[in-house]
């Protein structure tokens, strides 16, 4: 899911600030918090990027279960899950939320424990530096804390699970990564 973020001073433009967006993936069976990383764009480079790390670190999910927005919905995002060898992925259906209600609980404890901490220190001016205190907070804190429903810490959780872990050769993830496109050349032979 994304999430808002903190604001940031924008290296762009001096004395401006900017809002930076967190996506995050979350594992439904653990609540492990697989990886996240704030950009200042919501956008499809920005994810992919964060989906990438996740399944570097943590291997191929059996299946993936995205919110409707067209970033999640894009052809690419089906491709890349196409080729690492996902069954598919699954959608929020429209106006019922239900199912999303895990990581908009993630979303939450997030704002409270690590957002408002962030924008109350003055130290941290960078995405570099947010990025660099999310994942301390989500290692260190969030994985390692049990969880009040499972009972369980994520991470100790996860790895219980582990048995079943596929994970993806780094070769074969940076082709699924790839941008495709399909293209008809004209009848001068122009693409």
């Amino acid at each position: 899911d994304m999430l808002e973020g903190p604001w940031l001073p924008d290296p762009a433009r001096p004395g401006q600030v900017r809002r930076a967006w967190l996506y995050a993936f979350l594992d439904d069976h653990s609540r492990k918090l697989l990886h996240g990383r704030f950009s200042f764009k919501g956008d499809l480079p920005a994810l992919e990027l964060v989906f990438r790390r996740a399944l570097q670190k943590c291997g191929v999910p059996r299946r993936v279960y995205y919110d409707n927005g067209a970033v999640y919905r894009s052809a690419h995002m089906r491709v890349i899950v196409a080729e690492i060898g996902t069954e598919g992925i699954a959608f929020t259906k429209v106006r019922r939320p239900m199912g999303h209600g895990k990581i908009e609980a993630l979303n939450r404890l997030m704002t409270s424990a690590f957002i408002a901490e962030a924008q109350k220190a003055s130290t941290i001016t960078t995405l570099d530096a947010l990025n660099e205190a999310f994942v301390a907070w989500m290692d260190l804190v969030y994985n390692d804390t049990v969880h009040g429903e499972t009972h369980d810490k994520p991470h100790a959780r996860w790895l219980a699970g582990k048995v079943n872990l596929k994970l993806v050769d780094e070769e074969r993830l940076r082709k699924a990564f790839l941008w495709r496109e399909t293209r008809k050349p004209d009848k001068a032979g122009v693409l």
